[in-house]
């Protein structure tokens, strides 16, 4: 099986991470490069946020017959730059599963008990209200989760998203490949990574990101990464603008 691919958002969407957006022309380049590699029915393209920019990249991957998921936020179903709870509707018409990406967006392994089963019972419940049908997947906020947090999320839904590959072929468990800025135009390395041809160099540095992911404060986090990448990145999620 192969890992997911993870994408945010596009053409500069308003209030998002401009480390993660990409141009749609680069998304659709990507994932014509792919199709003519791996079976694209076999793939599964998720996006996380629910930012508004996604509409089209979903259209463009679900008629190259791409699996796709898009991971809503639910605090941010209607605020500017995100999707409508109209737009919701209208990816499951065309095909799109939607999952949850919990309440809020805080870091998981940060909150005390009574505070995660808020974050992930209630995003479920608004899905569920909206689309009138059960959200069973879901992805962690920043990537940032344990043993102890996906056994939980194992009870309230089907499919637990992580942001590496599924190295260990966990059961319920989606790894993925994250897309930026960054490497989104790399596309052979991003095929190579996809099917299983992983380097040390890769894994090496996916241990690292994990490292220190679990032991900083994730504002030091993405200080760390701007000065690694050079980009202007930010935690949008860090504090509500409404």
């Amino acid at each position: 099986m192969y890992p997911a691919l993870i994408f945010h958002s596009f053409n500069n969407n308003i209030n998002c991470d401009k480390f993660y957006d990409l141009k749609i022309t680069e998304f659709v380049s990507l994932i014509d490069f792919l199709s003519n590699h791996v079976d694209a029915k076999e793939l599964t393209l998720t996006f996380d946020d629910g930012y508004k920019s996604i509409l089209p990249a979903v259209e463009e991957a679900l008629k190259r017959e791409y699996k796709v998921i898009a991971y809503i936020v639910t605090d941010y179903v209607d605020k500017d730059g995100f999707l409508t709870k109209k737009d919701l509707k209208y990816l499951i018409k065309i095909g799109c599963k939607i999952g949850s990406h919990t309440k809020s967006h805080k870091d998981l392994t940060q909150v005390k008990e009574k505070e995660l089963t808020k974050e992930l019972t209630e995003s479920k419940k608004f899905l569920e209200n909206i689309l009138g049908m059960d959200v069973d997947h879901f992805s962690f906020p920043y990537g940032k989760h344990n043993n102890h947090l996906i056994n939980i999320v194992k009870k309230i839904y089907r499919s637990n998203a992580i942001s590496k590959p599924n190295f260990f072929r966990k059961k319920g468990v989606l790894g993925r490949v994250s897309i930026t800025s960054l490497n989104c135009k790399n596309h052979e390395k991003i095929l190579n990574i996809i099917i299983n041809k992983f380097n040390l160099r890769y894994i090496i540095k996916l241990l690292i990101i994990s490292s220190i992911k679990k032991v900083l404060p994730i504002n030091i986090y993405y200080f760390l990464k701007n000065m690694i990448s050079k980009n202007k990145s930010k935690d949008v999620f860090k504090d509500k603008y409404y």
